[in-house]
Parts: structure tokens; C-alpha cells; sequence
């Protein structure tokens, strides 16, 4: 009973080993017809559907297909993409902060932006603006479900 149990466990870490060095993509939108893959990869950001990554990234289109990107982890491989290198908030280790794509989009709740971050100018407003970068710190009037709070994040 014990050696089958010992052999299960096993193979599941064998497993979970070979699925970490497979490709950092997740899932997508293969298959799907070219005029719906805008659809199908914004539908797979908006529910943030992510079954197994290795990195920090987003969704993107590419050779007409949705992927996963991951945030480049290299000074070069960042700017490349027209991100930000350096620190970001308080922390003093250096990283990449990606431009996000619906930047100054109309929104009324994070989950409506690529970053998660729906930025209101003053606490009279009903709608906000999406963030112009993935990672957003500092003190900003941010939406959730139409409503403004002031969020601090470091």
C-alpha cells in the first residue's frame, strides 16, 4: 500500500518538474477564428486566467494568437519592449514596468485595464482612466465597481 502511494507521489513531482521547464505559455486562443482572437485573448486578461505560469506577465496577440509574455527580467529585453528599467517604489531591486496598452482608456473598475489600476482624477468623478504601466505605486484615487477609494501602494 505504501510503495503505491510513494510511486503516486512520484509521479506527480515528476510531473510538476517537466510542466516548470515547458514553455511559459498557459493557454490561448489556438484554434479560434483570426477576427475573435481579440476577443478570446482580452476575455482571458479580463478573468485573469492563468492555469500554470513560471513568470510574472500578460496577455498579448501575437502571430494572431493569444499568449502569455513574460516581463522581461533583463535591463535590454525591458526597454526592448518599451518598459521602464530601474527601481520601482520603495523597493531598491531593479525590474521592468511594461507600458500598458489601453493606458488613458475610459474604465469604472480595475478589472477593465490591462494593469488592474482604473485611476480617477478627484473623488466628484464616476469614471477614471486606465494606468499608462503594469505595476502602479504611489497614492492614486483608483476605481473599483464605480466607486473611487485612495489607494497607497509601495
Amino acid at each position: 500500500m505504501w510503495i503505491v502511494i510513494i510511486l503516486i507521489i512520484a509521479i506527480g513531482l515528476i510531473l510538476i518538474i517537466i510542466n516548470l521547464n515547458k514553455e511559459p505559455l498557459i493557454g490561448g486562443c489556438a484554434g479560434v477564428a483570426s477576427e475573435y482572437t481579440q476577443e478570446c485573448c482580452q476575455k482571458l486578461a479580463d478573468d485573469n486566467l492563468i492555469i500554470q505560469a513560471n513568470c510574472v506577465g500578460r496577455w498579448v496577440i501575437e502571430d494572431n494568437e493569444c499568449k502569455w509574455e513574460c516581463t522581461p527580467t533583463t535591463k535590454e529585453g525591458c526597454i526592448e519592449k518599451g518598459g521602464y528599467w530601474g527601481t520601482i517604489g520603495p523597493d531598491p531591486e531593479e525590474g521592468c514596468n511594461l507600458p500598458t496598452r489601453d493606458a488613458n482608456k475610459v474604465c469604472t473598475d480595475g478589472p477593465q485595464c490591462e494593469s488592474n489600476s482604473c485611476i480617477g482624477e478627484d473623488e466628484d468623478s464616476t469614471s477614471g482612466k486606465c494606468a499608462g504601466a503594469m505595476i502602479v505605486v504611489g497614492c492614486n484615487l483608483e476605481f473599483f465597481d464605480g466607486k473611487a477609494s485612495l489607494i497607497c501602494r509601495d
